[in-house]
């Protein structure tokens, strides 16, 4: 949010630019029909609507995303996972672990700087 000034010095109004998110929450302003555009731009309510739907886009992602940091991509990786019928996946001490027969060990599926991939072995 960006603060609007007349040149009296005096707070005129505020003017949205892009989206906090997904870093953060958006704080939005519903005009009512007395609003006076000169205090909340009716071109800065849409681009923030804009811009936030964009992110919601990016951060959900496509069907069939690629993209590792989208949920969609996330999602179906563990959804392979869990609906394998030669991959044995557990629960245990509230972490998410996926047998590896290599190392004869469990080995925790982990998410680091949001990209989903499988961690040390862990005690049976």
């Amino acid at each position: 949010m960006k603060l609007r000034w007349a040149a009296t010095g005096q707070l005129v109004g505020t003017i949205f630019i892009m989206t906090n998110y997904p870093t953060a929450l958006d704080t939005f302003t519903n005009p009512t029909g007395t609003t006076n555009q000169a205090t909340l731009s009716h071109s800065a309510q849409h681009a923030n609507g804009n811009d936030s739907i964009a992110a919601l886009q990016a951060k959900v992602g496509v069907t069939g995303s690629a993209n590792q940091n989208s949920l969609d991509y996330k999602v179906t990786w563990l959804m392979g996972l869990l609906s394998d019928p030669n991959c044995d996946v557990r629960i245990k001490n509230s972490q998410l672990q996926i047998w590896d027969a290599g190392l004869n060990a469990y080995r925790p599926i982990t998410c680091v700087n949001g990209v989903l991939g499988v961690g040390a072995t862990v005690a049976l």
